[in-house]
């Protein structure tokens, strides 16, 4: 069942049980007030027959100079019958034995209530036959020397009929009102739910890959408040999306790569090794074989290391020390530049003086990789700068810059992946893999930094990482 159902059964249960709880015990009082007016109004009848009876025969009495007990039962119906009709009464009248003397034509008695009232007390009974509802009381009297019983009837089935109008009438009105209440919460039951019904769509959409969906909000409440929440969570899940299939995009690459990068040294070492193994060479061609065996075999064991270096450098919390980054720097220029001058290119020094935050050994195996990097991508007769200057927020930026080709836009986000090489020929033939960014970016990383470039096509490259100042050094 649907929860608008749900809402709309259980509003609609509510309603009428409210309803008619409500209407009962309203209707209920109100007619038990009227039976009990109509019964205070059968006593008071009861009285006043009472009372003119008894002056009706001290009179008759009075007049007839004797006992009323001696008198014919005519005077009796006489009185009687002049009660009925100047009043309205409708009565019976007994003796003292409850032998009935008179007796009015609509009288109906549902029981003899004259054997019940003794010693001057009234009764009363209400009761019901095929003519009506009625009160019937009744009292006894003393009168004329002799004792009377006096009962009269009340018709009180206008009283009852009216309550069975009314309930017609509430019958009527609940199964209107209950009618309007369904057509109202079954409309107000599909507008509270609509949200849902649009968060329900929108939900089977992203799961079958729509991930870009959203819900719009619809109010300030609480579905409002669930909207915006579902929103986060699709933001998120998207992003964790996007995140995995990146994650899993690199992971695709880095093993294609990885592979690609093992297929060339292997193929060569396996190649001139059974060339060594079948076949009798000359001693040169048998030097050239192992020695194309060993350098492919170097550059396997640098390209394990490197991988080596990067999964442990991922896990790896440096120790950052106070380090005098001029000193730093200027004597890896010294170690440097002899292996730029075999390539014919110039290494150059400008830095300020300073003490930063850092390791030594893991700075300068990032700044070496810097620098052989744009080492690589220089020509013969150009220079490498490396600069190193504080800047305003007390953080000292080191410089790496080049005079080679220059990388594209589309591919500076690319180039700290594994594996990846803009200029893939020139890379191979210096023995790149594709990893020394991959292992700059780690440890610029374990410094709370990252590498930034600057780069554009024909006019070289700027590689910088800013590093954290010691504490009281200038900003």
């Amino acid at each position: 069942m649907k929860f608008s159902h749900k809402v709309f059964l259980s509003t609609l249960i509510i309603i009428a049980l409210m309803f008619s709880i409500g209407s009962s015990v309203l209707m209920d009082s109100v007619f038990r007030a009227a039976m009990k007016r109509e019964e205070r109004s059968a006593l008071d009848e009861n009285q006043m027959l009472r009372f003119s009876f008894v002056t009706a025969v001290t009179s008759a009495d009075n007049a007839a100079g004797y006992g009323i007990d001696r008198q014919s039962e005519s005077v009796i119906r006489r009185i009687a019958w002049s009660l009925e009709n100047s009043n309205g009464y409708c009565i019976r009248v007994s003796d003292a034995q409850h032998n009935t003397i008179y007796v009015s034509k609509t009288f109906r008695g549902g029981k003899d209530l004259a054997r019940q009232a003794e010693d001057g007390q009234r009764v009363w009974l209400c009761f019901a036959d095929e003519t009506g509802h009625y009160i019937q009381s009744a009292c006894s009297v003393t009168a004329g020397g002799g004792v009377f019983y006096l009962e009269n009837l009340r018709n009180v089935s206008s009283v009852v009929d009216e309550q069975r109008q009314y309930l017609r009438l509430y019958q009527l009105l609940a199964l209107c009102l209950i009618g309007l209440s369904t057509v109202i919460m079954l409309a107000l039951s599909a507008y509270l739910t609509r949200p849902m019904h649009r968060l329900s769509a929108v939900s089977r959409r992203i799961a079958k890959g729509e991930y870009q969906l959203r819900c719009a909000p619809v109010s300030h409440d609480e579905i409002g408040a669930l909207t915006e929440d579902f929103n986060d969570m699709a933001d998120s899940l998207e992003t964790k999306i996007r995140q995995l299939e990146d994650a899993s995009r690199r992971q695709e690459d880095f093993i294609a790569s990885f592979a690609h990068e093992l297929k060339t040294p292997m193929t060569s070492i396996i190649g001139y090794s059974d060339m060594l193994r079948g076949q009798s060479l000359p001693p040169e061609q048998q030097f050239k074989a192992a020695n194309y065996i060993y350098t492919e075999g170097k550059r396997l064991e640098s390209l394990s290391y490197k991988l080596l270096d990067i999964i442990v450098y991922r896990r790896y919390d440096a120790q950052r020390d106070p380090l005098p980054i001029k000193t730093l720097l200027e004597e890896l220029a010294a170690v440097l530049r002899p292996s730029f001058a075999e390539y014919g290119v110039a290494l150059t020094l400008s830095a300020e003086e300073g003490v930063v935050l850092g390791e030594s050994d893991l700075l300068k195996s990032m700044l070496v990789n810097l620098c052989d990097n744009a080492r690589k991508a220089s020509a013969e007769g150009s220079t490498v700068s490396m600069e190193g200057a504080w800047e305003k927020d007390g953080v000292y930026r080191i410089t790496v810059r080049d005079q080679g080709c220059g990388i594209a836009t589309e591919e500076l986000k690319h180039i700290t992946e594994p594996f990846y090489m803009v200029d893939k020929s020139r890379a191979r033939a210096q023995n790149g893999a594709g990893l020394g960014l991959t292992l700059c970016a780690a440890i610029a990383a374990l410094h709370d930094t990252a590498l930034e470039f600057e780069s554009e096509p024909g006019r070289g490259t700027a590689v910088s990482v800013r590093l954290k100042g010691a504490k009281g050094e200038k900003a």
